[in-house]
């Protein structure tokens, strides 16, 4: 009786396994991610910094965008772009640019065009 259990589970056990793998179908095609940004996404620290990294670098070091101030922030590939630029052109070349980079998901630009306001308490001088 107790060598029964045993060899019923083993028994279930590999027609399981044997009913797998002796399945003809074709694995499912994965779905393709969508590009627009929804929600947030998986969060991995590391991955963000290194994506967030090559965003501000490329951002930075771009000629015509050298003069601007932009701010970039990631989250779960998801690029956000926040600051003041002086064309429209401009803005919309800062998120190509980032959504090139790889790893990148998509691109939320919340960029202004037009001057930063001034800052509370500076010097009118």
């Amino acid at each position: 009786m107790h060598l029964r259990k045993p060899a019923c589970f083993a028994f279930l056990l590999a027609c399981g396994f044997l009913g797998r793998t002796a399945s003809a179908a074709p694995p499912a095609a994965p779905a393709a991610e969508p590009k627009a940004c929804e929600g947030i996404g998986d969060p991995s620290f590391f991955r963000d910094e290194g994506i967030n990294i090559k965003v501000s670098t490329r951002l930075r070091f771009n000629k015509a965008l050298m003069r601007e101030t932009i701010q970039t922030k990631t989250n779960g590939g998801i690029v956000t772009l926040h600051g003041y630029v002086s064309t429209a052109d401009h803005a919309r070349l800062a998120a190509k640019l980032a959504a090139e980079v790889g790893g990148v998901r998509c691109v939320s630009n919340f960029i202004v065009v037009g001057p930063p306001p001034p800052q509370p308490g500076g010097n009118p001088y």
